[in-house]
């Protein structure tokens, strides 16, 4: 389907007037959650800032987002990057086609449901390494390095 048309269709569907035809639109959701849906030809992605990306100054938190995004493990498919031009800590997710308008906002809740779980996920990271303070550095599996 029509990345415009399903976008059009979710605006109608939340009583908005949304549009692709910059190539871009931001909804806000519950008045906190952005999303940006961008388009082209090919593919549609869904991005939205979840944190500051000053908590990767700790070796330990860069580590916990690196393993997350790796192939999605932990982000339902999507990935977790740093935006250079503002610093913050994005989720985003490329989609190559949908089957119809459920399908589309199935994704739409599922991704939103992800920003909303690594933003209070990544405000619980502590902001100063335990290394640095002395402690032992833990790994997800257990391993004490």
């Amino acid at each position: 389907m029509e990345f415009s048309y399903l976008v059009e269709s979710l605006g109608k569907h939340c009583g908005l007037d949304l549009s692709l035809s910059d190539g871009r639109c931001t909804l806000r959701f519950d008045g906190e959650h952005d999303v940006t849906f961008e388009a082209d030809e090919d593919a549609l992605v869904l991005h939205g800032p979840v944190g500051d990306g000053l908590c990767l100054s700790n070796p330990d938190n860069l580590r916990l987002l690196l393993t997350a995004s790796f192939l999605g493990a932990e982000t339902d498919g999507g990935a977790l990057s740093v935006w250079q031009r503002t610093g913050e800590i994005v989720l985003w997710k490329r989609f190559d086609a949908f089957v119809d308008y459920p399908a589309f906002e199935n994704a739409v809740n599922a991704f939103l449901a992800q920003i909303i779980h690594w933003k209070g996920r990544l405000k619980a990271l502590p902001s100063v390494s335990s290394a640095a303070s002395g402690g032992m550095n833990t790994i997800p599996d257990g391993i004490r390095v």
